[in-house]
């Protein structure tokens, strides 16, 4: 799952195209992360990602209808890494949400995404099912891609494109609320500060981000900052809510 990759965002039907509600608004974010200044490093000690060019960038908006639109490198692939937790976390709530609950907490780690410290003095309950720990016990309840638009069933409060209930809302509200406290790593406070949305990211530089009721947002650009998270994604996130008012807040 840490490898697999997605295109920002992809459906079996062709992108709609033509003037779409949020059209005028990413293509000037697209062309301000142009000419901006400092894009990150990406993540080097993964082998896959380290000769991608940190100035690579993709914005992709899928509405509740299901209409799909993006700008730049948006229809290239790129390697999900830790984004679909999100999704393993859904499915598992959906199934069994009591034993989830007391199974993993949902709180920010304060450790790195991989460190087994915390479990040595907490029981052995995973701070958040974002960290690996918690990632592994999320997809061992869960037993028995393309983003911007997967995502979609979290702007609408738990239901799929279909009409059909994924997670109830009290549920779907619940899995935004960790992936706001916890979906950026150790930047979640700075994220929540900045772009004012439910956001996982992932080191191959993707982020996903969810405005509820409106529409659901992924952006990938490789160049990470020091936490992982992508530097010209965060900005582009942070312009969209800016220009738009659109915020949880």
């Amino acid at each position: 799952m840490s490898h697999a990759s997605a295109a920002i965002p992809a459906s079996n039907a062709a992108p709609r195209t033509g003037a779409h509600r949020f059209s005028a608004v990413i293509s000037r974010i697209a062309e301000e992360t142009a000419v901006r200044d400092g894009h990150g490093t990406p993540a080097d000690y993964i082998p896959m990602l380290a000769g991608i060019d940190p100035r690579r960038f993709g914005m992709a908006v899928a509405e509740p209808d299901g209409t799909v639109y993006g700008v730049g490198d948006w229809r290239q692939s790129f390697s999900t890494q830790s984004i679909p937790k999100v999704f393993a976390l859904a499915l598992a709530l959906s199934r069994d949400g009591e034993r989830i609950r007391r199974g993993v907490g949902r709180e920010r780690s304060r450790n790195p995404f991989n460190s087994l410290v915390q479990l040595e003095y907490e029981n052995g309950i995973p701070r958040n099912p974002f960290i690996n720990a918690g990632a592994l016990v999320v997809t061992d309840r869960s037993q028995g891609a393309d983003l911007a638009l997967s995502a979609g069933f979290l702007a609408r409060h738990g239901v799929r494109a279909d009409g059909s209930e994924l997670l109830t809302r009290s549920q779907a509200k619940q899995v935004n609320a960790v992936v706001l406290t916890c979906g950026t790593y150790d930047a979640a406070g700075e994220f929540a500060y900045r772009v004012g949305l439910p956001g996982k990211s992932g080191v191959g530089g993707g982020i996903i981000a969810i405005v509820p009721g409106e529409c659901t947002l992924c952006v990938c650009s490789p160049g990470l900052d020091r936490r992982g998270n992508a530097v010209a994604g965060v900005a582009a996130l942070d312009r969209f809510t800016t220009l738009t008012g659109l915020s949880v807040f």
